[in-house]
């Protein structure tokens, strides 16, 4: 099934065109039914409002339960992920352990090991840590549950 992929490329104009003459060497090209499969994927933008929505819910959800523990609001407008700030001296790798405790069994991705330090030492991501909007709506539901019964943030 070689070929039935598609993708394209948008740029700057010198760029896009010698990636275009060095393409034309290196495959025969996409299928017209793939591309018009992928025209036609293009075209329509009302599951993207569907999915804008779906994550929309989930991040106010979500949101509205990490606000309730007392952290300060951290609403994306279009991300799939929650970049929630921690309060002041909780590691982010610390709060990340105490997540994955058994009663919790949530998992977070700490900031600082997503980010790299800068050269003056600091690292952009420590005190953050990042949520996913992606679990299905009842294990969503589940973990806004958890956080909200057992104490994390505590010290």
């Amino acid at each position: 099934m070689t070929g039935y992929r598609v993708g394209f490329v948008a740029g700057d104009r010198e760029l896009v065109g010698a990636l275009r003459r060095l393409k034309t060497n290196l495959d025969s090209g996409v299928p017209t039914f793939i591309q018009s499969a992928a025209a036609d994927a293009l075209a329509d933008e009302d599951h993207v409002g569907l999915m804008r929505e779906e994550y929309r819910q989930k991040r106010d959800r979500l949101c509205t339960a990490l606000e309730a523990l007392g952290l300060p609001p951290a609403r994306p407008e279009g991300a799939i992920y929650v970049w929630q700030p921690l309060p002041p001296g909780l590691d982010d790798r610390e709060a990340a352990r105490r997540l994955l405790r058994p009663e919790l069994a949530l998992v977070a991705t700490p900031g600082s090991l997503i980010s790299r330090t800068l050269p003056d030492g600091r690292n952009p991501g420590a005190g953050h840590l990042r949520f996913a909007l992606v679990p299905p709506d009842d294990l969503l539901d589940e973990a806004v549950r958890r956080l909200a019964a057992v104490p994390w943030l505590d010290r």
